[in-house]
């Protein structure tokens, strides 16, 4: 029994001390710190905040892009109340997009994420929600780059072009929506509620808020065409826009498959020209 003991926790420490070097390792390379620092530093009042989408489609225009891929609703709406408390807004642009009122959406853990952002960094590095989520991926990628350290590590290979494999496109695109299937009724949840509030009580401090849902490529549009519930989700976005009297822009069939990456992101080189036509919507370029 005693002899079990020391094993686990012999193997529990291991496990612990190799996670904080897998961590370590990934954070020197990490944009996400890069990221907080520039969340800390406040430099304009003017900023967009979502997901991947968001991270991906806003380029330049002295707007600071506060867009991280996975964040959900939740996150997203405490990271825009601590910036705003961290200095005043002036402009936001707000993701509304379908995809965030899926079930994988709702139902993950953003604990400790905002805070990890405004407060002081613990001890160990593995303990911060960020890192702590890709935990296990780390640890996958060190065992198969021990068991095949001596093969030549193949470069990724980029997403096909629509205009080449149009089939792979489709394929992934029918794979995507079906993971984004929002819920039947999404002014329901609990988070609905939170982002009505966050936009009002933004607006009633002077805030000018842009709700805005980012285009998809054709193929996406096609596939998400069966699911009345991506509608209604982006007829909840509308409503609320509505109610409040804040700008509201939905872009979601606005732009041409070549300006894509894959099947949901703009690529970066359309960036730039997606933003200036974005802000002109959103605030009349100002």
């Amino acid at each position: 029994m005693v002899s079990f003991a020391c094993t686990l926790a012999t193997g529990l420490i291991g496990f612990l001390a190799g996670s904080e070097l897998l961590v370590r390792h990934a954070m020197r390379s990490d944009a996400y710190e890069i990221y907080r620092e520039r969340f800390r530093a406040v430099s304009t009042p003017r900023i967009a905040i979502g997901d991947s989408r968001t991270a991906a489609a806003i380029h330049g225009h002295d707007l600071d892009n506060l867009g991280l891929p996975g964040d959900d609703l939740q996150v997203v709406i405490g990271k825009l109340k601590a910036r705003h408390a961290l200095k005043p807004l002036s402009h936001v642009i707000l993701q509304a997009d379908p995809h965030q009122f899926a079930a994988y959406r709702l139902l993950k853990d953003g604990t400790g994420k905002v805070d990890d952002l405004i407060g002081d960094q613990p001890l160990l590095a593995s303990m911060r929600p960020y890192y702590r989520q890709y935990l296990m991926a780390y640890w996958n990628a060190a065992l198969l780059k021990f068991v095949g350290k001596n093969e030549p590590i193949k470069p990724a290979e980029p997403p096909p072009a629509p205009d080449q494999a149009g089939f792979a496109w489709r394929e992934l695109a029918v794979s995507r929506v079906q993971f984004h299937l929002p819920l039947d009724r999404p002014e329901i949840t609990q988070v609905a509620t939170t982002y009505r509030r966050i936009v009002a009580d933004l607006a009633a401090d002077g805030v000018k808020l842009c709700l805005v849902t980012y285009p998809v490529s054709s193929y996406y549009r096609q596939a998400a065409r069966r699911y009345p519930s991506f509608d209604r989700a982006i007829a909840f976005y509308d409503k609320v826009a509505t109610e409040v009297g804040v700008a509201r822009v939905n872009l979601w069939a606005a732009i041409d498959d070549g300006d894509f990456g894959d099947t949901d992101h703009i690529r970066q080189a359309s960036g730039p020209a997606f933003t200036a036509t974005l802000l002109d919507r959103c605030f009349g370029g100002t």
